[in-house]
C-alpha cells in the first residue's frame, strides 16, 4: 500500500491475495486437519497467489462438470422410469404362431410353383407337336393350282 491510501482501503490483488491465502487455507485444513496452522512465507504466498486463478478456473470447471453429471443423471433416471412403465404396459405380440403360418404359406407356394411349371412345360411340348402336325398335314395334301 502506499502513503496516500487510508489502511482500511485495499487494492484489488491484496484483496485477491487475501481471498487465495484463504482458499489455500481451507484447502490445507481440508486435507490435513490434524496440521498445525502453516505460517505463510513469501514463497507461499507467491505460490498462492500464481495459482489463485488456475484453481479458479479449475474448481470451476469442476463444478460444472459435477452439474452436468447430475443432469445427466436425472435424464437417465427419468428414461429408465419410461422404459420400465412401457414394459410392463406392453405385452409383446405373439409372433411364433404367424412366423409358422407364413413358413407354411411360403412351402405351399413353392410346390405350387413346381406344378406350375410341370404343367406349363406339358402345355408347351403338346402345342409344339400340334404346330409340328398342322405343318405336316398342309405339306402332305395335294395343291391345287389354280388357273
Amino acid at each position: 500500500m502506499s502513503a496516500d491510501t487510508p489502511r482500511s482501503v485495499k487494492n484489488d490483488s491484496e484483496i485477491s491475495d487475501t481471498s487465495n491465502h484463504d482458499r489455500f487455507s481451507e484447502i490445507n485444513n481440508d486435507n490435513d486437519e490434524s496440521s498445525e496452522s502453516v505460517q505463510d512465507s513469501p514463497f507461499e504466498l507467491t505460490l498462492q497467489s500464481l495459482l489463485a486463478g488456475p484453481l479458479d478456473t479449475t474448481i470451476w470447471r469442476l463444478k460444472g462438470v459435477r452439474d452436468s453429471q447430475v443432469a445427466l443423471t436425472t435424464q437417465l433416471n427419468l428414461l429408465m422410469t419410461a422404459l420400465a412403465t412401457y414394459r410392463n404396459e406392453t405385452r409383446p405380440v405373439k409372433l411364433k404362431d404367424t412366423v409358422e403360418q407364413i413358413k407354411d404359406g411360403k412351402k405351399r407356394l413353392q410346390a405350387i410353383n413346381t406344378t406350375l411349371a410341370v404343367v406349363e412345360s406339358r402345355i408347351r411340348r403338346i402345342r409344339d407337336r400340334l404346330v409340328a402336325d398342322q405343318q405336316q398335314a398342309l405339306e402332305s395334301s395335294p395343291r391345287r393350282v389354280l388357273g
